[in-house]
């Protein structure tokens, strides 16, 4: 993630936001998909082969339907700087 982070910041000059994140672990899940079956006609089946998928902040746990579970944790700004509450 601070690969990304800092990555990001030098190209839009600010951190990236949650929506940044989810859009690059979609992204990248896609990608994998498509090593796996370049068939666009069989990527839909692809994606939901894979039971497992590293993102940004830790490990996704796709379901049989294809849909994400990840740990969340809740975070607090305090004094300009992250301070992790709790998973």
């Amino acid at each position: 993630y601070v690969a990304f982070r800092d990555t990001y910041r030098t190209r839009f000059g600010t951190d990236p936001t949650f929506s940044s994140v989810m859009g690059y672990d979609a992204a990248q899940l896609l990608f994998a998909a498509m090593k796996k079956e370049p068939d666009p006609r069989r990527l839909r089946d692809a994606i939901k082969s894979m039971s497992r998928f590293e993102g940004l902040q830790g490990p996704i746990e796709l379901d049989p339907f294809g849909d994400p579970h990840r740990s969340l944790c809740v975070v607090r700004i305090r004094d300009g700087r992250d301070e992790v509450l709790g998973e």
